[in-house]
């Protein structure tokens, strides 16, 4: 959310000429999309050689007990409470232990398998199962069976590693059967694997009051399997910290319910999701995050300043979050989060999925590339519904409900940098939107749609219900907003309202109203007075901005909404000029400021300057700032030859006639 409040002019001239410096003026070019890499989907179907029927004709069979174990077979033996395994082979064990372990250490070549028909092993020491060594441990459940293990004693450290879980693997862990296995964790972690966990399926229960539910060094592995996961730190962790190109999450399916202190599902490199059923709720659900700041000025937290919450919060506690990237190609996901739903430090994709978010902060967020291909999205808490350094939307069903913008590009890290709308203090030449298909609609209490930097609409079915207060937007840039196909209703507040620019080829208008109008249906009738376009909307409003491949230049269109019509004359492709500090727009007659090319953006001439004309000046608006913006001051008030009097050197279109003063 930008608050516009105590506005001065004079002291931003430095900021106006850096963004202007990097503002390309006058270049009616569609962009060159820098799309993120395609997916290359990581294919599990290998494991499906792990569910093989084991030979059992040989195993070795245990039956646990306080009174002794009893053991049938090769390769194991008791060492008073604990059940020491040495060799490879098949291992199926029944039986309780109050306070005992199972020890695997057999050779480095060898696989031990062990099937679980209903065990109960309780331990006061720090894992009920500790995998010292063997080149792959499996554990699976027998058809039917329930089986517990329980840790209640702190970390040990053996051979230079820290043993923190009930289930602890020191090497490759396979787990898979149609049982069910009940973990429990006092002080440490449901399971680990210090090198790869592959979970093939089975029912699991896992609580964990101090650590994570399932924690792996290397890569976390999941085709199938019913999880329900409480845990005090992360659901399920993927982190190396020797090797950054390992830590990554990879599912295709299973059913998963998720309550935690931290985050959901954690990667430290990269996670891909195919398929799953998912309700996560992280942190006490987005009811209980933290209140964002209050903006002072603009951004998140006023001058310079972003959020801090994610910055400074010791717990992460996101739905799904990924170092590297973050790619969802399936699913159905209920996420209840703290923090943010979905979250990458580098890209995120989504081609597919369901998708019912509610958080208290981001919908989905990624730090570089944020692409929608597809899918259904519906977000109906955030603070911000979709923010990356740049955003794609090719595809998809979208509804999003935000408290600040609905989507935004602030070109990095979390957070929307400082500035108000969209231009001047955060424009950032990387930040860019582009949306070229699906069906979109934002509601949102800060800007609809902001971009930091640009913004093509190039398709798609779009509805924007944007502020009903005038420091925001329904749309916002810091350059340049242009249109080339596609639908697009945008309505808000007219204090701070942003169209679209000379650059569209496609019929833009931007037409704000006497007065508020309650909601209700907005109708485009041309000069027959056929019916163009037509949509209802809930909020209050008194701007519009409307494009659709049906407005032509040269045409005449009535704009109606409530009691109140506009005569709009497309006299050029754009209709309307902005009310708001959005940007730079193209450039005027010679080069951006002189303003001779009315529309055109930059400072326009005329008697006042005026906040307009895609966030420069225009003096053919009436002489007064509306009075609704915050801070607002009068045209007779604005310091109308107080700029400086000579351009720097190296601004573009510097050989302008002067800074346009009062004349």
């Amino acid at each position: 959310m930008k608050s516009r409040q105590n506005i001065r002019f004079v002291p931003l001239c430095a900021a106006f000429l850096a963004a202007l410096s990097m503002t390309a003026c006058g270049e009616n070019n569609t962009p060159v999309a820098e799309t993120a890499e395609p997916v290359q989907w990581t294919d599990l179907s290998y494991l499906s050689e792990k569910t093989e029927e084991w030979n059992t004709a040989d195993a070795c069979r245990i039956v646990l007990s306080d009174d002794g174990i009893r053991i049938d077979g090769q390769g194991a033996a008791a060492q008073g409470s604990t059940l020491m395994i040495s060799v490879g082979g098949v291992y199926i064990i029944s039986g309780t232990l109050t306070d005992g372990q199972i020890v695997v250490n057999a050779p480095k070549d060898d696989s031990v398998r062990i099937l679980l028909d209903g065990v109960t092993v309780s331990t006061t020491a720090s894992s009920a199962v500790y995998i010292a060594q063997a080149k792959n441990a499996y554990i699976r459940t027998a058809v039917g069976s329930v089986n517990t293990f329980a840790a209640t004693g702190s970390e040990t450290r053996i051979d230079s590693v820290n043993v923190d879980a009930a289930v602890f693997s020191r090497d490759d862990l396979f787990l898979d059967g149609e049982g069910t296995l009940r973990i429990g964790s006092t002080a440490g972690h449901g399971v680990v694997s210090k090198d790869d966990l592959s979970i093939l399926g089975g029912t699991y229960e896992i609580h964990s009051d101090a650590g994570h539910g399932f924690s792996v060094k290397d890569d976390l592995r999941i085709t199938d399997g019913s999880f329900t996961v409480t845990s005090e730190k992360d659901g399920f962790h993927a982190e190396n910290k020797d090797d950054t190109t390992l830590g990554n999450i990879y599912i295709t399916g299973g059913e998963f319910r998720v309550t935690s202190g931290g985050d959901g599902f954690d990667a430290a490199a990269e996670m891909q999701v195919l398929g799953g059923i998912y309700r996560i709720v992280t942190g006490g659900g987005a009811s209980a995050a933290a209140a964002h700041p209050q903006d002072s000025f603009g951004g998140r937290g006023g001058w310079g300043q972003q959020s801090t919450q994610s910055q400074t919060d010791s717990i992460s506690q996101k739905g799904f979050k990924a170092g590297v990237s973050l790619s969802v190609g399936g699913g159905d996901f209920d996420l209840d989060t703290s923090d943010d739903a979905l979250h990458t430090n580098g890209d995120l994709t989504v081609t597919d999925g369901s998708f019912s978010i509610s958080t208290g902060d981001d919908g989905m967020h990624a730090d570089n590339i944020l692409r929608v291909d597809g899918g259904e999205i519906t977000i109906g808490k955030s603070y911000e519904g979709l923010e990356g350094g740049k955003i794609y939307i090719t595809d998809g069903i979208i509804s999003l409900r935000s408290s600040d913008d609905g989507i935004n590009a602030a070109g990095g890290a979390d957070g929307s940098g400082f500035g108000f709308g969209g231009g001047m203090m955060e424009y950032d030449a990387n930040a860019y939107i582009e949306i070229s298909g699906g069906t979109l609609y934002v509601n949102a209490d800060g800007d609809g749609i902001d971009s930091n930097g640009t913004m093509w609409i190039l398709g798609g079915d779009i509805t924007v219900e944007g502020p009903t207060n005038s420091g925001n937007g329904a749309l916002d840039t810091g350059s340049s907003a242009s249109v080339g196909g596609g639908t697009i209703l945008a309505v808000g507040s007219s204090g701070m309202a942003v169209g679209f620019d000379q650059n569209s080829t496609q019929g833009a208008m931007l037409v704000n109203f006497p007065a508020s109008i309650q909601g209700g249906v907005i109708r485009l009738t041309d000069a027959d007075g056929r019916v163009i376009f037509e949509k209802e909307v809930s909020k209050t409003f008194s701007s519009v901005v409307l494009s659709t491949p049906d407005i032509t230049q040269g045409e005449t269109y009535i704009l109606t909404a409530g009691d109140q019509s506009v005569t709009v004359e497309m006299t050029g492709i754009t209709y309307g000029t902005s009310g708001g500090m959005g940007g730079f727009g193209g450039r005027g007659d010679k080069g951006g400021m002189d303003g001779r090319d009315p529309g055109a953006g930059g400072f326009q001439k005329g008697d006042r300057g005026q906040w307009g004309a895609q966030g420069g000046m225009h003096g053919d608006m009436p002489g007064e700032i509306p009075g609704n913006v915050p801070g607002g001051v009068p045209g007779d008030n604005m310091p109308d030859g107080e700029l400086p009097p000579e351009m720097p050197e190296g601004v573009p279109g510097g050989d302008m006639p002067g800074w346009n003063r009062k004349q």
